[in-house]
């Protein structure tokens, strides 16, 4: 790559560029939304659905459902093609962008932009450029709203692009296909060794919380269907028996009146919602609440040690609370409660709700469904659950705080490298649509 003559592009985010390079808008490059499925399409239509969730930061498109159109949700209409790039114009942030690379039948949301190149643009560098971050950061400018963020049609086919001649489209985008290629091949390789590292994780916990430490152990029936065959030593207790004898030992977040949107503040006494339980995160968050509503709910304030366990959405999942949270209450989506120190230890307790099916099978068992979306306090008092003795507990729990701790340590060192590696393929990809480099 060498230093190229430039001149001013007239676009502040993009600054210089090559000398022959002409500054252009989408909807001269590009025709937008050009197909869409009649309303009175067959119904036995199929097609493969892309949504926003089915295209990753990296512009590929992961497993969209094949369904009919009579089964379709009504945002489904977009008709693609081979050659189309398609860009989210809602939640624009997700990055959501992708090359249709085959005629396969593909029918996109109505959340997306359809670009279909002219005989002019490359597909393969109107892609990559559609992902430059200069292009990204013009289109989420752009957007209006603040939780659901989105931008029209329209406004997306007037932000300003480059058009370098075809035959350059083509070797930048060779260039991009080959350095990405590679890029990609690492990224996959670590996502995937993280995929293998979480399920030899939760295997590890899962047989250790059930089986304890020593090979040689004698096993017992439970008694109990769904936790079956526990160490002759162990027992089965209830966790309503392993409580603190207490008022308030388990307490449901407050709910209807006690609690609404407009109780709400940006500064005060914290919230913890269901986010700091599944982030296992008792730092960030922005729900709070004033002086006189916190004294208000007094009673669902949370302590050191406390366990947190999620009802709604993701649920029984928990988390324990740590020493230097901040003060502050809990969120209706969660069930606080307090154990007895001298019966059971906490992270134990942690690791078998985080890491079994066996009080998952409880829950939906005790609540009469078969996809259980909420826990009330009542299943979640008669849950039964595996227990040895307090010492070999805490042994347990110490043990897989250091397995998983290795565990852990080596999936964020692959966290890490995948975060550097899309930032320098970011890097590269606006380097080179934009003409800072020759390629």
């Amino acid at each position: 790559m060498k230093p190229r003559k430039m001149k001013d592009s007239g676009i502040p985010w993009i600054g210089q560029i090559p000398e022959g390079w002409n500054p252009t808008k989408i909807k001269y490059d590009f025709q937008v939304n050009a197909e869409k499925l009649a309303e009175n399409t067959a119904d036995d239509f199929e097609f493969k659905y892309i949504d926003i969730s089915s295209v990753n930061d990296l512009g590929k498109i992961i497993s969209p459902p094949k369904m009919e159109f009579q089964e379709a949700p009504s945002r489904a209409r977009m008709v693609v093609r081979k050659g189309d790039v398609i860009i989210s114009t809602v939640r624009t942030y997700l990055r959501a962008i992708a090359q249709i690379d085959e005629n396969n039948r593909y029918v996109c949301s109505t959340g997306f932009a359809v670009l279909r190149p002219h005989a002019d643009v490359d597909s393969r560098f109107a892609f990559y450029q559609m992902q430059s971050e200069s292009i990204i950061q013009s289109i989420v400018s752009r957007s209006v709203g603040v939780s659901y963020p989105a931008i029209s049609p329209s406004e997306l086919a007037a932000t300003r692009i480059l058009h370098p001649n075809i035959e350059e489209q083509e070797r930048i985008a060779t260039y991009l296909d080959g350095k990405c290629g590679e890029i990609d091949r690492v990224i996959a390789a670590k996502e995937r060794q993280n995929e293998l590292l979480q399920a030899q994780r939760a295997a590890l916990i899962s047989e250790t919380v059930t089986k304890g430490l020593n090979p040689k152990v004698k096993f017992k029936d439970s008694g109990i269907e769904w936790i079956g065959k526990i160490p002759s030593t162990w027992w089965v207790k209830r966790l309503k028996h392993v409580l603190k004898n207490e008022k308030g030992a388990l307490r449901v977040g407050p709910f209807g009146s006690q609690l609404q949107g407009a109780d709400f503040s940006t500064t005060g006494f914290r919230v913890y919602d269901q986010r700091a339980v599944l982030d296992n995160d008792f730092k960030n968050g922005d729900k709070y609440v004033l002086e006189d509503k916190y004294n208000d709910l007094s009673a669902f304030t949370i302590a050191a040690g406390d366990i947190l366990l999620t009802t709604r959405g993701t649920i029984g999942r928990v988390a324990i609370v740590p020493k230097d949270a901040d003060e502050g209450i809990i969120h209706p989506c969660l069930i606080r409660f307090r154990i007895n120190e001298e019966e059971v230890d906490s992270r134990f307790i942690a690791y078998l709700f985080n890491g079994t099916t066996i009080l998952a099978e409880q829950f939906s068992y005790f609540s009469n469904a078969t996809t259980i979306e909420v826990i009330y306090s009542d299943v979640l008092k008669n849950v039964y659950m595996p227990c040895p003795s307090l010492p070999e507990q805490k042994q347990i729990a110490a043990y897989l705080d250091a397995r998983c701790g290795e565990i852990d340590r080596v999936m964020a060192a692959n966290e890490g490298m995948v975060a550097k590696l899309k930032a320098y393929r970011s890097s590269l990809i606006w380097e080179a649509v934009t003409g800072k480099v020759a390629v």
